[in-house]
């Protein structure tokens, strides 16, 4: 209808009609792609830092398998092994979510025009990744840590 009375006006002028949430939807289609492209590359990211993690952890568990079994066969507890390793764990991941803060915090301001709704260095947002990096290292440091504490220590003491 709208359409035949501009025709009616001026034929050879054109005619774009769409709503306005079509307007808003091809207005936010290449800032939602980024987004999901981000979002998709971050967790790729989360998952190969626990992959790499979970493979330090065992590598420095391998190399300390002896002393894991002289420590089991003097009498310490699978509790005592598992707590060792993951406070080997922890301490690296506090100081990696240390520095890792204060680059985050410097590196905002880069990251500002990426960012829609979102404060560059809000504290809950960046509370929320300390978490959930400090959530994923302490899982991918526990199977190590159980493998550790459930060692034979006459098999690992023999095969020096």
């Amino acid at each position: 209808m709208i359409r035949e009375e501009i025709r009616a006006l001026d034929p050879g002028m054109p005619v774009s009609l769409e709503t306005l949430h079509q307007s808003v939807a091809r207005f936010v289609q290449r800032p939602r792609f980024n987004t999901i492209l981000l979002s998709l590359f971050a967790a790729m990211g989360v998952l190969l830092a626990a992959i790499g993690l979970y493979g330090v952890v065992s590598f420095l568990v391998a190399q300390r398998a002896n002393e894991i079994g002289i420590r089991i066969a003097l009498g310490a507890t699978r509790r005592r092994i598992q707590s060792m390793i993951l406070a080997q764990v922890a301490w690296w991941t506090g100081a990696g979510a240390v520095l890792g803060f204060a680059v985050a915090w410097f590196a905002a301001r880069y990251l500002e025009s990426l960012l829609f709704g979102v404060e560059p260095r809000d504290p809950m947002t960046m509370g929320a990744v300390l978490l959930l990096l400090s959530a994923v290292a302490v899982a991918a440091g526990w199977i190590p840590a159980r493998r550790a504490a459930r060692l034979d220590p006459i098999v690992t003491l023999r095969q020096e």
